[in-house]
């Protein structure tokens, strides 16, 4: 009986398994052949905060409210310095520095140019971000 019960559960487990990865890749899409993988999020509602009766909860906590997300798209990888570059070298945008007080950020002067906060810095690592490992605050 055990080894039925056994064998019957870890039969449904991989049946699971083997679905689940399908239901992302129907939400994978990309717009053109050099842009970012992305995955299509449902829209959905959910509560917010905690009860005010709950054991440890902060005045920040609450009200309890319901809240509705609209559906949307959310890349499925961080975007990379290389990508980040190229984004600003399209587009001309120009983002705050990163540490204002030391001017340290990516540079956009246009023209198709665009540089990274740092000198060296890997086409594959992360991009932008508040926080960088060799940022110096």
């Amino acid at each position: 009986m055990h080894r039925f019960l056994l064998s019957s559960v870890v039969l449904i487990a991989s049946l699971f398994a083997a679905t689940a990865p399908a239901q992302d890749v129907e939400r994978e899409f990309k717009e053109c052949p050099e842009c970012p993988v992305m995955l299509g999020i449902p829209a959905g509602s959910f509560t917010m905060g905690s009860p005010a009766n709950e054991p440890g909860r902060y005045d920040t906590e609450g009200p309890q409210h319901e809240v509705t997300v609209k559906a949307f798209a959310l890349g499925k990888y961080n975007v990379t310095v290389e990508e980040f570059l190229l984004f600003l070298k399209q587009t001309g945008y120009r983002p705050e520095p990163c540490n204002p007080i030391l001017n340290l950020g990516w540079k956009s002067p246009g023209g198709g140019l665009a540089y990274p906060p740092f000198v060296g810095q890997p086409a594959r690592w992360p991009g932008p971000t508040r926080w960088h490992p060799r940022a110096p605050w």
